[in-house]
């Protein structure tokens, strides 16, 4: 139980070796959204919070090299394997930015399509990526993702408070909270609201691990290392 607690993620080239694109927890969210994706030819697509490649690797060999497809995440290392996975596959049709969300390096009403799978919602500010978002996607552009829920783990940490309390080590609930915020559970979690974005383009509309080693890093985990790329 402290183990959860106590745990610090170090980004490391030898920690990113063993973190695939699509790790179980988050797997079925991206078989979801792949389900449910209307694509076409000649499409300009953006993979918001891409990590080590899952989805827009999957999508470039879906799509071909008729369309464009790029994977923006701001986590160096991850980044690094999805650029070499894409000089193994021989893809032609895809790029990686180590850059954030909250400033996509694109201009207004470029992108076809902008997907996401558990990305959005580790953001400190998701309402600024869903406003980027709005920003580059074309007239009638779509946005596709999987996000948690707001209070989606709450019986667990209902239960990690009361075995705090009875195991008498009520001092870790201070670090507990902070994973309970990040995860989306507090009731004070902003909603993004329609009125956030200036105007609608036609858009429709990370699983926590209970094993902290199977967890995305956080932006703020990210941020310190990430290069931010120039408009294009």
């Amino acid at each position: 139980m402290t183990t959860f607690l106590d745990y610090k993620f170090e980004d490391t080239e030898n920690f990113i070796s063993t973190f695939d694109e699509a790790p179980l927890w988050s797997a079925a969210f991206g078989l979801m959204l792949l389900k449910n994706l209307d694509v076409g030819p000649n499409l300009t697509v953006v993979d918001i919070g891409c990590g080590a490649g899952f989805p827009v690797l999957e999508l470039a060999g879906r799509l071909g090299p008729g369309c464009k497809l790029i994977g923006v995440d701001p986590w160096v290392n991850a980044c690094r394997r999805a650029e070499q996975k894409i000089r193994n596959y021989g893809y032609t049709n895809v790029e990686i930015l180590n850059s954030s969300a909250e400033q996509l390096p694109f201009a207004d009403d470029s992108i076809d399509l902008v997907v996401s799978n558990l990305g959005i919602n580790n953001f400190e500010n998701p309402g600024i990526v869903f406003q980027e978002c709005n920003r580059v996607l074309k007239p009638g552009g779509r946005l596709a993702l999987t996000t948690n829920t707001i209070r989606h783990w709450k019986e667990f940490y209902e239960v990690f408070y009361a075995t705090l309390r009875q195991a008498g080590l009520e001092k870790y609930a201070v670090i507990l909270s902070g994973e309970e915020a990040h995860r989306g559970n507090h009731q004070r979690h902003r909603h993004v609201r329609r009125s956030d974005v200036a105007d609608d383009r036609g858009s429709d509309q990370r699983a926590p691990h209970p094993h902290p080693a199977g967890a995305r890093p956080r932006a703020e985990d990210l941020r310190r290392d990430a290069h931010p790329v120039q408009g294009r």
